[in-house]
């Protein structure tokens, strides 16, 4: 949850292949917390392993990083709130 208990803006960037230049998909996502706003971008992309991770709250409060994510794309997404989430904006190398 975010530092008071509420939704907030993450910026998060998803890479397959660490290290790379660019990151496979990229959002800006309204979630409860960081891992969630991760976990709702690579299902948005279809994206099951990422070698590197990032997301960093709106107003800087929080920058979370992790190695070796992945997610189960054909399980139930345990995403509180889920419906809640939204993007803004979302970039994706996945098909360059």
């Amino acid at each position: 949850m975010g530092a008071r208990g509420e939704m907030e803006w993450f910026d998060v960037a998803v890479w397959r292949w660490w290290p790379s230049l660019l990151p496979t998909c990229t959002a800006q996502v309204w979630a409860w917390n960081a891992f969630s706003a991760i976990e709702w971008t690579m299902r948005q992309n279809n994206v099951s392993y990422a070698a590197y991770v990032a997301a960093y709250a709106a107003d800087h409060s929080l920058i979370y990083r992790a190695r070796e994510v992945w997610v189960d794309l054909y399980e139930e997404a345990c995403l509180p709130a889920s419906d809640e989430m939204v993007f803004v904006a979302l970039f994706s190398t996945k098909h360059m």
